[in-house]
């Protein structure tokens, strides 16, 4: 099915508003693009787990935090607006090794951070669950989701001992037990865990429901089981994260620009804001790589109900996609503009270094350090860039200035690039 770009452009704003609020988490593997302790990365409305090697640290945002960011960016608020609380639940004296994983999302991520190709990270994968082995004697960690909310599973083999658990809440401004929950106040408003669930399997594979209950001392919390349970059979506790606030997708993006190919996939060029950006599974993905906004790249199957690849493409500065355009050889171009003295550049690039210019003042979006052009080529698989170049003088190049050409958002990011193979 072939579209028309009137059609791709209708199709894809559908996507880019909606694809924040239906789908489930899902654990995106760190392969350089976060810090060294982090195994996986999980995105949830409301907030976002870093699997790493002390457990899990959750990061909660307030509520409106993409309006408040918005409205700094466009120059309307204070930069310190839009607030985040991180809250490390560290599994003391766990063993949390290299994971295993199980349930891959079937998509990779690719992140492009900085000039430097050493330091790029492709083929990120997406995974429903992520299972640590004898993070205590006996007793493994399996991560995934359930109805939007992050999950995790204690699992105790027969014969091990559940008083091995002990979780310590760090960095909270307080918790407390309400309703056999456990509610963590931050900040930024609250998040709970729910009442956990705990059951064992009888002869026929039937769930035979566990009485369990949390029992918190300080911020040391375990797991009390106040009839017992069959210590020859398998135990899994089961508590489920649920964030009372909750994030507003709409705000969070903003597509730029839309093209497609011969058989009909459907591309689109957005920014997307940094290392909060609330993404989703299974329709669209967008990631992080530095700055307030960076482009975020993706390309979709001919009717928008698969993901074929997403990429970010950026630098430490700001980034913004003007226009896309592919090839026949479903290469993809794109002209936009950047903030950035490292974005990635080929080596062999016509202009490899950024010029600059002076601060974008009421421009829009802020280019603290300038802007110039940059037009680069992604390949078809868009896990390789086959080229890559700054355009720009000592002044600001590709954002505009001129008010009076203000009619819509955005309308300072324009250009147009085309293929006239």
């Amino acid at each position: 099915m072939l579209l028309s770009k009137l059609n791709v452009c209708s199709v894809l704003s559908c996507l880019l508003l909606a694809s924040a609020s239906f789908a489930q988490p899902q654990y995106i593997e760190n392969k350089g693009q976060w810090h060294d302790d982090v195994f996986f990365r999980a995105e949830t409305k409301g907030g976002y787990a870093f699997l790493d090697k002390d457990g899990i640290t959750l990061l909660h945002l307030e509520s409106g935090f993409f309006t408040h960011l918005h409205d700094w960016i466009q120059g309307t608020g204070q930069k310190s607006s839009g607030n985040a609380h991180a809250v490390k639940m560290k599994f003391v004296d766990g063993n949390l090794a290299e994971p295993s994983t199980r349930g891959d999302a079937g998509y990779a991520n690719n992140y492009f951070i900085g000039d430097d190709a050493s330091k790029w990270a492709t083929d990120v994968r997406s995974y429903n669950r992520v299972e640590f082995r004898d993070v205590y004697p006996g007793i493994h960690v399996r991560h995934g989701s359930s109805k939007n909310h992050l999950k995790y599973d204690f699992i105790v083999s027969p014969g091990a001992d559940h008083r091995l658990i002990k979780i310590d809440v760090q960095g909270a401004n307080s918790l407390r037990l309400k309703d056999h929950e456990l509610v963590i106040e931050t900040e930024v408003g609250s998040f709970k865990e729910l009442k956990p669930f705990a059951y064992q399997l009888d002869e026929s594979d039937n769930i035979v429901p566990v009485s369990c209950e949390f029992q918190l001392d300080g911020s040391m919390v375990t797991y009390h089981f106040p009839d017992g349970y069959d210590q020859s059979k398998e135990l899994i506790i089961d508590p489920e994260i649920a964030f009372s606030t909750y994030i507003g997708s709409n705000s969070s993006n903003f597509g730029f620009t839309a093209s497609y190919d011969a058989e009909g996939n459907l591309y689109a060029g957005a920014i997307v804001f940094g290392v909060f950006y609330p993404t989703t599974t299974g329709v669209v993905q967008f990631n992080f790589s530095g700055g307030t906004i960076d482009c975020g790249i993706s390309k979709f199957n001919d009717d928008g109900t698969d993901l074929v690849y997403n990429t970010f493409l950026g630098g430490t500065g700001n980034e913004a996609p003007h226009s896309i355009v592919v090839s026949e050889l479903n290469e993809l171009y794109i002209l936009g503009s950047t903030s950035s003295f490292n974005f990635p550049t080929s080596a062999n690039g016509f202009q490899t270094n950024f010029a600059g210019g002076t601060t974008t003042a009421g421009a829009g979006y802020s280019y603290d350090a300038g802007s110039d052009i940059f037009v680069t080529k992604l390949s078809a698989e868009a896990d390789d860039i086959l080229g890559s170049t700054y355009v720009g003088g000592n002044g600001n190049d590709g954002v505009g200035t001129d008010t009076e050409l203000d009619f819509n958002y955005g309308d300072r990011f324009r250009g147009e690039v085309v293929d006239e193979s």
